[in-house]
């Protein structure tokens, strides 16, 4: 997920999709969850993508939702609604539902990320 234009520098990031999805010959849909950090602020953003894989990725279809705010768990928080809200992917995939497993694996690294930061100022 890119958010460098934005100014903002990925923290933490999580994704789910189609097993085999980036295999040539097949079709993919993933889900990212990725938040990053810009001063105080905080921006998180879901991306749903779908399309077949060729030779390349060929992008048929995108869906994306974007909070801000200044704290990150708040931030993640109401973004997850806004993605469930806008109908981002919701299937299961053999793991389980994309979008919470996406959502899941953000928040862990951003646990981490946070723990980390902690420990630098201590």
């Amino acid at each position: 997920m890119h958010m460098k234009s934005s100014g903002f520098e990925m923290i933490a990031e999580g994704s789910a999709g189609r097993e085999y999805g980036h295999v040539p010959g097949h079709s993919y849909h993933d889900v990212t969850v990725g938040i990053g950090k810009k001063d105080a602020q905080y921006r998180a953003v879901a991306l749903e993508t779908w399309g077949s894989a060729q030779e390349c990725d060929e992008e048929e279809g995108r869906r994306q939702v974007v909070a801000r705010g200044s704290d990150p768990r708040d931030v993640l928080a109401v973004c997850a609604a806004r993605a469930r809200a806008a109908g981002l992917n919701t299937a299961s995939c053999v793991r389980g539902p994309w979008l919470p497993l996406a959502l899941r694996e953000c928040e862990d690294a951003l646990k981490d990320a946070l723990a980390a930061a902690n420990r630098a100022l201590a």
